[in-house]
């Protein structure tokens, strides 16, 4: 889509291809999420350091595309 995802309902509506794409790019840099299952959750058990990593490996894939 060419809008920006800013809740759940807009994802809904976003390339699915594109979305699980991301995904599988994802568990290949070793964040484990359920592809195609669309939110994505952090806890209290992941540290600062963990948020920041999997940001930034978030940024490497969208960069890909």
């Amino acid at each position: 889509t060419d809008q920006a995802l800013e809740n759940h309902r807009a994802l809904l509506k976003a390339d699915k291809t594109k979305h699980m794409k991301f995904d599988c790019e994802l568990i290949k840099n070793h964040i484990f999420v359920l592809p195609g299952a669309g939110k994505k959750y952090i806890s209290l058990a992941h540290t600062d350091a963990d948020i920041q990593k999997t940001l930034e490996i978030c940024e490497k894939i969208i960069s890909k595309f």
